[in-house]
C-alpha cells in the first residue's frame, strides 16, 4: 500500500468516525461503543459480526470502525489518542497491549476477569501478554496457528501428490505443480505474508531450538550465524515458485487462488481456512491442511485481543465491561472462531464442534506446548516489539523481492537494524 493511499484511508476512516457516530443515534450515546478493528476480509467480518450481534442483543450500540490492516489501524489510533478522543474499544495483536498499558491508557479488566475465572480458562500462552503487573488489560478473541500449509485437495489428488513434510519434498511437489501448469505457491508480496513464510523456513532449516535462540531469545550469535544464512538461502528458493503478479496481493486473494486451483499451496495462518469456510468448501474434500515442511512439531501462534481505552463516562465503562464479557463468553468464542477458522482462546470450549483443521490446530498447540515447542510469531507482532518486528519484516520482504540481495547482506542488515532499537 502506498503512503498516499494509506494516508487517504486514514483520513477516510477518521471522517467515517463522525458519520458512524451520528448514524447510531438511535441507541443512547452512553450505551454505544466505537470499535476500531482490522478484521475486514469476508471471513473476518463474519467473525467480528458474531461478537457485534451478541453485544448489540444486550441493548448496546456498536459503531463499526474497520481499518484496512494494522498499519492503518495504528495510525488512526495514534491520531485519536493524540486528539484526546481514543476509540472505546480497539482490536490489536496481544503483544501490542503492553505499550498502551505502560502509558496508563487502558481499562483494568481484573473485576471482569475474576468474575469469569480467566486465570483458569484462558489459554496459558495468552496470559503473559494480557495480564500485566497483576491485572488484565485485554480480552482475547482467538488463538491462531500461523505455520500452516493449505493446499487444493482436488489438484493434489489429480496429480497424485501428498502434502510435503520436508523441504526436498516441497521442491518436488512444487516442480510437479509447475509442470501441470499450476502456480505452486500463492503469496502476496506484502511484508507480513513473506515473513510468515520465512518463519516456517527458519523452523525447517534450523529446527525449534534455533527458532527459540534466534527469535524468542533474540540471541545475536544465532541471528548472524551460518544457519541463519542458510535460512535466507532456502527462502530465496521459495521465490521461484510464486507467480510474477504477487507484489501487493492481499492474503485472501492468494487464498482464492488455492481455492480455485490456480495455485496449489499457500503458507499462512488459520485465517485462510475462514475464507474457505465462507466459500462453503470442505476440509479433506476441497482443501487440505498440514504443517509446512519441517514444522510438524512446532506451533507458531498469533492472537488478537480487545482493549478498552479509559473513559470518564460511567455508562461507557459499563458498556466496555459488557463487551469484554461478551467477547470471552464460551458460545461467542466458539461462534467467532468457527467463522474465523481459528481456535477459541478458552480451554473449556468443546472442541468437538470444530472442524478437522481446527481440531488439528488445537491438538498441535497442546502437543507443542508440552514439548516446549510452541512459540510466538514475529510476522504477527507476537515475538518482538512492533519496532523490531517492522525491521525484521522489512528485511525479509526486501530480500524476497530483490534477487540481487545476498543472504549475508540480509543477515547483516537484520542484525544491524535491531541494534538501532533500544528497549
Amino acid at each position: 500500500m502506498t503512503n498516499n493511499w494509506q494516508g487517504y484511508m486514514v483520513r477516510a476512516l477518521l471522517a467515517a468516525t463522525v458519520l458512524c457516530t451520528a448514524a447510531t443515534a438511535s441507541v443512547a450515546d452512553d450505551k454505544k461503543l466505537e470499535v476500531l478493528h482490522f478484521f475486514t476480509a469476508g471471513s473476518e467480518a463474519a467473525a467480528i459480526g458474531v461478537i457485534k450481534d451478541a453485544f448489540t442483543a444486550k441493548g448496546y450500540g456498536w459503531v463499526d470502525l474497520p481499518a484496512t490492516g494494522t498499519d492503518t489501524l495504528n495510525q488512526v489510533l495514534r491520531s485519536r489518542v493524540t486528539a484526546g478522543s481514543p476509540p472505546n474499544a480497539v482490536l490489536m495483536h496481544s503483544n501490542e497491549v503492553k505499550q498502551w498499558v505502560d502509558q496508563g491508557a487502558l481499562v483494568d479488566l481484573s473485576p471482569i476477569a475474576t468474575k469469569g475465572n480467566w486465570d483458569e480458562v484462558m489459554s496459558k500462552g495468552l496470559i503473559p501478554h494480557l495480564k500485566l503487573n497483576g491485572a488484565y488489560y485485554g480480552v482475547p478473541t482467538t488463538v491462531e496457528r500461523t505455520n500452516w500449509l493449505w493446499y487444493n485437495k482436488k489438484v493434489f489428488d489429480k496429480l497424485g501428490l501428498q502434502p510435503p513434510t520436508t523441504l526436498d519434498e516441497f521442491h518436488a511437489v512444487a516442480d510437479k505443480l509447475t509442470a501441470a501448469g499450476v502456480i505452486p505457491l500463492a503469496i502476496g508480496g506484502v511484508n507480513w505474508q513473506e515473513a510468515t513464510l520465512f518463519e516456517t523456513v527458519l523452523v525447517a532449516v534450523g529446527g525449534p531450538d534455533f527458532y527459540r535462540k534466534a527469535i524468542v531469545e533474540q540471541n545475536e550469535e544465532a541471528l548472524k550465524s551460518d544457519t541463519m544464512i542458510k535460512v535466507f538461502d532456502e527462502f530465496r528458493n521459495m521465490n521461484k515458485y510464486v507467480d510474477p503478479n504477487y507484489p501487493g496481493r492481499d492474503w485472501n486473494i492468494a487464498a482464492k487462488m488455492v481455492m480455485t486451483g490456480e495455485a496449489g499451496m499457500q503458507v499462512l495462518g488459520d485465517y485462510v481456512k475462514g475464507e474457505m469456510v465462507l466459500a462453503n468448501l470442505k476440509p479433506n474434500a476441497d482443501y487440505g491442511c498440514a504443517p509446512p515442511p519441517g514444522n510438524a512439531q512446532t506451533y507458531l501462534s498469533v492472537s488478537t485481543a480487545f482493549v478498552f481505552f479509559k473513559s470518564k463516562n460511567a455508562s461507557v465503562e459499563a458498556a466496555q465491561d459488557a463487551l469484554a464479557e461478551t467477547t470471552f463468553d464460551p458460545k461467542v468464542q466458539l461462534g467467532f472462531n468457527l467463522k474465523k477458522g481459528a481456535t477459541p482462546a478458552r480451554t473449556d470450549v468443546d472442541s468437538a464442534a470444530l472442524d478437522f483443521c481446527a481440531q488439528a490446530s488445537y491438538k498441535a498447540q497442546v502437543d507443542a506446548a508440552s514439548h516446549g515447542q510452541a512459540f510466538p510469531a514475529i510476522s504477527h507482532f507476537e515475538a518482538w516489539s512492533p519496532a523490531k518486528s517492522g525491521i525484521f519484516m522489512d528485511v525479509v520482504s526486501t530480500f524476497f523481492e530483490q534477487p540481487s540481495m545476498t543472504s549475508k547482506a540480509a543477515v547483516d542488515q537484520l542484525v544491524n537494524g535491531l541494534k538501532t532499537i533500544s528497549e
